[in-house]
Parts: structure tokens; sequence; C-alpha cells
């Protein structure tokens, strides 16, 4: 009995000691599945590490709408845009450029070819934040492919560790905590460097984003303005470009032919300003039969610019008259064929001078109202020149020759857009009220058979030495200062196409003789073209109103649209660059600012 007594107790000490050896190995087996386990789930812990948490992905709008609220000019248009889609982003997804970006950086990298100044845009600056979210993305995804596999010191080190840590649990989410705090710093260097370089990418890629957003949609509308879509239209664009962006840039471009044919002389002209350019001897003149060295200089000259591809022998003869002939026309030089001073100083004139010069047409057309319009007519009140266009400016399909206002200011040629709506024949002219008052009265007061000697129809008001001429008109007719038809697009300045007795006039190479209006040549023949596009029945009796002598009103059946404005660059037939002389000073101060590059 005595001994069972005795060895009772020392079996319950020797029992309670294999259970504590038990469940210190349990312990230990424990703390190595869970490293274990944690290094194998480690490139998830990762990824839940550098994944946005919900309140953070919800941040991000309230991030975009912080930053568009604190620009000056056009936060307006950015809520505008962004609000409606409770700022959303659009050139980021993923945490990555979108497909919307890659197609405005692509677009951005082809408008230093139209002549636009890139810095605005901060094109590099985009790049580079593209390039942080891109390489981000990468390393992070290399991290999270690696896991925190470690030595097998920093293993054994971390076993130990959270064997003394006695954790709530030991998943890995809670080792990595566990490791990520500031107490362990300097314990687990391996795994904590790799956990901070995770944080930091996160940390960088995130702030990338918003960043990167604003400056794509600010790029964006700037791009739009700079191609001239309306102030009206910059939202309903933005709208369109969510659909299919690379098709709403390229719907943005002008359609107008000359554009895309300056594009091309504007390359080719910022090559010929990389050379030296010896001017030639403005006292020298040079014609059919002359030779020697200055002509071999004109010859050099007119093959850099694209009209002589003979050779650069000294003889002029019919054939460089005729190259001659065209740069003289397409540079509102009196086309003789001959080489003289004022040809010789075009000559002179400096390529920069050329490319800033084509870069404020470019600049012109993109600002123009025909974008979107299929059939129109388009008037360069510089080039004195008038085209009528078809399939969105693709084709030309006549040309004129116009006069314009004279140069002085009061005279100009006002820059407008209107509707043609009538074509008149024999119209009656209806003397302008300031041109009687300030031509034509004057004249009356010195004769008092001014009026009668001329034809004139007057109203008079008053009787005796109170008697005034109100109104005076110039009865239809052949000698009637508009001609045989007057075609009408009603604007503000009463400005309108007519045709003109003294045809002469468009013999001259700048033709600035009209008090505004714009005198045409074979005024009929477009008035009868314009009836024909306009299926308009009265179309085959315009010629027998005219020689009938006959004022009718005929009326379009459908509007056609008028553009009315001014540039000294465009592009002829061949798409070679044309240029014309600033009669109304209006580009001096814009092409001061424009760079040559």
């Amino acid at each position: 009995m005595n001994l069972r007594r005795s060895i009772r107790p020392l079996s319950l000490v020797l029992f309670l000691t294999v259970c504590v050896i038990s469940l210190s190995a349990c312990s230990k087996a424990e703390v190595y599945w869970s490293v274990f386990k944690f290094s194998r789930q480690s490139g998830a812990v990762l990824h839940t590490l550098h994944s946005p948490k919900p309140e953070l992905a919800a941040r991000l709008p309230g991030e975009l709408k912080d930053a568009v609220a604190h620009r000056n000019h056009d936060h307006l248009l950015l809520q505008g845009a962004y609000g409606p889609i409770n700022y959303a982003y659009r050139f980021v997804k993923n945490h990555l450029p979108s497909k919307d970006h890659e197609a405005l950086m692509a677009r951005l990298a082809e408008i230093t070819k139209e002549g636009i100044d890139p810095q605005p845009y901060e094109i590099e600056r985009a790049k580079k934040m593209a390039e942080t979210l891109t390489a981000c993305q990468q390393a992070l995804a290399d991290l999270e492919q690696q896991g925190l596999n470690v030595s097998q010191a920093e293993k054994d080190e971390l076993r130990n560790a959270l064997l003394e840590a006695n954790l709530p649990s030991q998943s890995p989410a809670e080792i990595l905590a566990y490791v990520a705090t500031p107490a362990n710093r300097g314990r687990f260097p391996e795994l904590y460097e790799r956990v901070t370089r995770v944080s930091q990418l996160a940390a960088e890629r995130n702030a990338a984003e918003s960043r990167l957003e604003l400056l794509d949609a600010v790029n964006f509308f700037r791009l739009a303005q700079e191609m001239g879509v309306p102030e009206d239209r910059l939202i309903p664009t933005w709208q369109e470009s969510t659909v299919d962006m690379p098709g709403t840039l390229k719907k943005m471009a002008p359609t107008i032919r000359h554009y895309e044919q300056l594009v091309q002389e504007l390359a080719r002209y910022r090559k010929l300003a990389q050379q030296k350019q010896t001017p030639l001897d403005a006292a020298k003149s040079a014609k059919v039969g002359s030779q020697g060295e200055f002509v071999q200089r004109i010859q050099e000259h007119l093959q850099l610019t694209g009209y002589w591809s003979g050779p650069a022998d000294g003889q002029f003869d019919e054939k460089l008259k005729e190259a001659v002939t065209a740069y003289q026309a397409n540079h509102q030089l009196v086309a003789s064929g001959a080489v003289g001073k004022e040809t010789i100083t075009s000559f002179n004139m400096p390529f920069s001078a050329r490319v800033r010069q084509i870069k404020l047409g470019l600049h012109r057309l993109r600002m123009t109202g025909t974008r979107g319009v299929d059939f129109f007519v388009w008037v360069n009140v510089a080039a004195q020149q008038l085209e009528v266009f078809d399939q969105g400016g693709a084709t030309v399909l006549r040309k004129h020759k116009i006069i314009v206002g004279q140069r002085v200011l009061k005279n100009h040629t006002p820059l407008f857009t209107a509707q043609i709506k009538m074509v008149i024949t024999f119209p009656p002219w209806n003397v302008p009220e300031r041109i009687l008052r300030e031509e034509m009265l004057p004249e009356y007061e010195d004769d008092p058979d001014y009026f009668t000697d001329r034809g004139y129809r007057i109203k008079v008001v008053g009787t005796g030495d109170d008697a005034r001429v109100v109104a005076v008109t110039q009865p239809p007719g052949e000698g009637n200062a508009l001609g045989v038809v007057k075609i009408l697009f009603p604007n503000p300045y009463d400005v309108y196409l007519h045709d003109t007795p003294k045809k002469f006039l468009f013999a001259q190479t700048v033709r600035t003789f009209s008090h505004g209006c714009l005198r045409l040549q074979n005024a009929l023949d477009l008035a009868r073209f314009l009836l024909e596009h306009d299926h308009n029945e009265m179309a085959a009796k315009v010629d027998e109103l005219v020689k009938k002598h006959q004022s009718q009103e005929i009326h379009l059946n459908k509007l056609v649209p008028i553009f009315v404005e001014y540039s000294t660059s465009s592009a002829d037939e061949n798409g070679l660059a044309t240029f014309f002389l600033d009669i109304y000073g209006l580009e001096t101060e814009e092409l001061k600012r424009i760079s040559a590059d």
C-alpha cells in the first residue's frame, strides 16, 4: 500500500512533465507551421499591403475633386467634366496609365509637327508620371512574386520571436504587422526592408495617380481649345472622347486641305531654316537669256523652295522663267517671270520667318469655323482669294480672285462667318451712308449735277436751304458698282460678294480697292454654280435674267456657310506653301510672339 501511494505522485509528476514537453513541442510546431505558411503566403500578404484599402479607394475621387477646385482658370470646365461621373478616373485604371492616356500622349507627340508649342502640355512630366506608375506596379508585382523569403537566420529569428511574442493569432497578416512594428525595425532587417519597400512603392504610385489624371484632363481641354473646339463644345467633346478617344482626337483636327499641306511645308521650311542662307544682291536682275553665277544662285534658291528641278547651270531659259513665274504667283509678286528687286527681296526673306508665318497660318486654320461643315465658301482676305470647298474642306471645287477693302482701317474688309442665302441678278446699289457722307456729298456740294450726271437716284428731305440728300441709289445696269450679280449673306457689316464693272483691277497682284465689300471675279459663274449645287430651279434661268437686265432675288433652298478669314500663308494646288502680304497689319504682333524653333 505504501509503495503504491509513493508511485502515484511520481506518475502524476511524470505525466505533467510529459504534457508540458508536449505542449512546448506543439507550440514550436505551430510556430514552425506559421512561419512556413507566412513564407508561402507572403505574396498575397504583400498584395494586401500595397492594394488600396476601401477607404483609400474612396478618397481618390475626393483628392481629384480637391485638386480641380484649387485650379484657377479652368476649374469650372474640369468640374463640368468630372462632376457627372463622380470624379471617376479615366486616364488611370487599375493603377496604370489607361488606353485613353496612351491615345492622348500619342496625339500630343505630334503637335510640334503642327507648329504647336509643346511646353504648356508638360509632356515629359506626364511621361515620367506614367513611367512611375508602370515601374511601381512592376516592382510591386516582382516583390509579390518573390514573397518574403529571406535567409534561414532571419527565419530562425522570426520563429524565436514568435515563441516569445505570444500573438493572438499567427496568421501571415498578423506576423507581417508584428514584423513592421517600430520595436522590431532592427530585428528583422530583410523582412523590414521588403515591407518598407512595398509601402514606399504603393505611396509613390498612389501619389502619381491623381497628378497624372489631372494633367491629362487639363491637356485634353488645352488641346481641344488649341484645335479650335468652341467653348460650348468642350464638354460634349470630352464626353465623346470617353467612348472613342482616338476618334475624338482625330475629329478635332481641321479637315480643310490646306492644313495638312502646311504641316508638310512646315517640316520642309524647318529644315531650310537650319541651313546657312546667303542673301542675293538686290541690285541685280535676271531674265530669259541671262546667264552666270547670279542666275545659278536663283536656280539654287528655287531648288531649295521646290520650284526648280533642273540643273543649277546658270542658264536663264524658258523653263526657268516658268519656275520663277510659279514662285512669284505663290509669293504675291507680279508674275512676270523676270527676277528683279521685289523677287530678290522675297528670296532673301529668312526661312525662319517663313517658319513663323506657316505656324501662324496653321493656328488660324485651327481656329477656323469650318470644322464639321461639309460644303462651304472660304475667303482669305490677305490672299484676296475665294475658294469653294466640299467634303469638309478636302476638295477644292473652284477658286476666284477677289478685291477686298482698302488698307485704311475704316475700309478694311471685316472678318466674320455668315450664311449665303440669296443671289440677286442686276441689283441696284443702295449707297452706304458712310460713303454718301464722306465721299459723295462733298462732291455734290461742289457740283450740283454730281448725282444726275452719274445716273444716281437721290432722296431729298427739306426744301430750299434746308434741303439735304439722305439716300442715294444707283439703278441696276452693267455700269452699276455691283455689276450684274450680287451674292448676299446677312451680317452686321453689310458686306457681300458682287460683280464689278472694273474687271481690269483683277489683273493687279494686290487688290485692296473696295470700301469693305468683296468684289468677285467671274461673279456670275459662282452665282450659277451655287444655284446648281443648291438644285435650285432658277439655276438654268440666271443667264436669261442677266441677258434681259432683269432684277430678281433668288433664294437658296439651303444656306451655304461662308467664312471670311485672314492668313498670310496657305498652300497651292500642288501643296506648296503660298505667302501673302499682311495688308492690314493683323499679323505683325502675333508673328513676334511665335518662335521659329
